[in-house]
This record gives C-alpha cells, sequence and structure tokens, in this order.
C-alpha cells in the first residue's frame, strides 16, 4: 500500500535534513513517520535537533556522541547505538590518531551484557584509551536515566536529561523495526579521506590507544 502525500513529503524532508547535516539520508526516518506522523515528526525534528547540537557543542564531539551511544546501549537500541559508536570513534581517531580499544561494532556488542558488565568492560576501555571522563557520563545517565535524579545539577546535566528524552523516540523507532545500519551521524561521516584512513588503520591492525606512550611516557619502540 502506497504511503499517504504527507507522511512521503515527511520523510522526503528529514532525510534531506540529514543528507545535508551528516552526507547521509538517516534510514530511521520514515519509521519515525509511521510513529508520529508526519507534522508530529516534523515537529519533534524542529523541537529537538537544535538542542541535540547545542549538546554536541557544548560537550564536544567526542562526549556528546558517547552520550548519544551509552543511552541507546542501555535502550537496547542497535541502530542508533552503532550511529553515535561509529561517530565517536571517527572523531577519537581524528584527534588521537590511534584507534579506541572497542570498535563500533564490539561496543555495540555490550547492548546483550548485564549493566554492571557493560560498565566494567568500558571503564577496562577508557582507562586503555586514557578518556577517563567517560565511566562517570556512563555512570551519571544511568543515575539520571534508573535513579530518579529529581533536578539536573548544571548545564550538562540539562543536556543528558534531554538526550535521555529524545532518545527514548528515536530508540523505539530503531528497535521496534529492523532498519538497517547507516554511517555516523554527525558532519564527520563527510570526511571520506578520514574515514579510508581509519578503516586501513582497523584493517592493519595498527597500535591502539592503550599501546600509544602518553605525553612525557617512553615509546615502546
Amino acid at each position: 500500500m502506497k504511503r499517504p502525500l504527507s507522511k512521503r513529503l515527511a520523510t522526503w524532508i528529514l532525510r534531506t535534513i540529514t543528507g545535508l547535516l551528516w552526507g547521509l539520508p538517516a534510514g530511521l526516518m520514515p519509521v519515525l513517520v509511521d510513529r508520529l506522523g508526519a507534522l508530529g515528526a516534523l515537529r519533534w525534528m524542529v523541537r529537538n535537533l537544535p538542542r541535540y547540537e547545542r549538546m554536541l557543542k557544548d560537550m564536544g564531539p567526542v562526549r556528546g556522541h558517547l552520550v548519544a551511544t551509552f543511552i541507546s546501549m542501555l535502550n537496547g537500541c542497535y541502530y542508533c547505538a552503532y550511529a553515535h559508536a561509529r561517530s565517536f570513534e571517527l572523531h577519537f581517531f581524528r584527534a588521537r590518531q590511534v584507534l579506541f580499544p572497542l570498535d563500533e561494532h564490539q561496543m555495540v556488542d555490550l547492548i546483550v551484557l548485564p549493566d554492571h558488565e557493560v560498565k566494567a568492560r568500558l571503564e577496562s576501555a577508557f582507562q586503555s584509551a586514557r578518556l577517563p571522563e567517560g565511566p562517570p557520563l556512563f555512570t551519571r545517565l544511568v543515575q539520571m536515566k534508573y535513579g530518579g535524579v529529581a533536578e539536573p545539577a548544571g548545564p550538562e546535566d540539562g543536556h543528558l536529561r534531554h538526550a535521555i528524552q529524545m532518545f527514548e523516540v528515536l530508540n523505539f523507532c530503531g528497535i521496534s523495526t529492523a532498519v538497517p545500519l547507516d554511517g555516523a551521524h554527525d558532519p564527520i561521516n563527510k570526511d571520506s579521506d578520514l574515514k579510508a584512513r581509519y578503516a586501513q588503520a582497523r584493517l592493519e591492525g595498527r597500535p591502539l590507544a592503550q599501546e600509544q606512550a602518553a605525553p612525557g611516557e617512553p615509546s615502546s619502540g
């Protein structure tokens, strides 16, 4: 059965927006339109996208995409967890020129584990990567999502609370249908050279973050 014109038009608008922003038309947009309706999906995007982009600006793309990844993992959404883990991996690689100890597939595969085991494995990876802000961010999201934190403690908590609410909707859409995984939901997805270098580094098994000496430390070579 052919979809109504209003839904086809709303889907085209949303896929065009994500295509312009990230260099790919996000595969989840038709599902968002079907779940919220044509006008509802457009209103939802107008209300949430600017706040989400402000979070990425204020927290930085590495931490911001970790927020989206962690929430999606906690909700069990492979589609969104992969899209933002991929974004995190690319930003981490561009900033450090080394690979994060877990690739985007390995991060997403943690979804099937209990939350305490997910936290333990993430702590090990972040310690190896010398990215100490990762585990506290995960812990704070768990507290805010499940612990009944009444009021945000500061501006960053406000970003986290909005992200939790925003990804409740996106993750529901991602879980309810078998949407194929697509690329990074970030402008970094447009950087074809970076993606090629990242893929080659993974293929060649380049040194991971824990294998590169910290500033001031002797290298192992």
